[in-house]
């Protein structure tokens, strides 16, 4: 959740990430988006420590496979086996419906109005124009009242 919230990526991007694809000297995630359009997504320090700590500590053994994101058995963690998790962690924290793409959302309006431009936001979200990034700054809009 904490990878979903920091970086916005998608949830098949998440689900198809490969052990090669974290950068932790860096701080990048390499996805394939939509189209098979490779792009990296940096990382904070918090999801580093985390990411590490998953693969040093918790990381199950692969089971002849190279993905990232595995079961106690080894198998790839599928997309809707990790929007359950999401699901299921997000009524534990009392929120009514929690999925993947409104992490991504969140994401992408938290950075908005952390001063992050929208030009960066496309390229982060991998957007191929400023048409879907400006629903994301739309959102923030309420917020330019509460500044000024």
């Amino acid at each position: 959740m904490l990878t979903l919230i920091d970086t916005a990526v998608r949830l098949s991007e998440l689900a198809g990430l490969k052990a090669g694809d974290v950068d932790f000297e860096n701080g990048y995630l390499r996805v394939m988006g939509k189209g098979s359009k490779e792009r990296y997504i940096p990382f904070g320090q918090k999801v580093a420590k985390a990411l590490l700590k998953y693969e040093l500590k918790h990381c199950p053994q692969p089971l002849a496979n190279d993905y990232f994101w595995l079961t106690q058995d080894g198998r790839p963690l599928t997309a809707e086996r990790i929007e359950k998790i999401v699901g299921h962690y997000g009524a534990k924290a009392g929120l009514n419906r929690c999925y993947p793409h409104k992490l991504r959302h969140t994401s992408s309006v938290i950075y908005l109005r952390n001063g992050g431009d929208p030009f960066s936001l496309q390229k982060k979200l991998g957007h191929s124009s400023l048409q879907m990034t400006r629903h994301y700054s739309n959102l923030a809009d309420s917020d330019v009242r509460a500044q000024h």
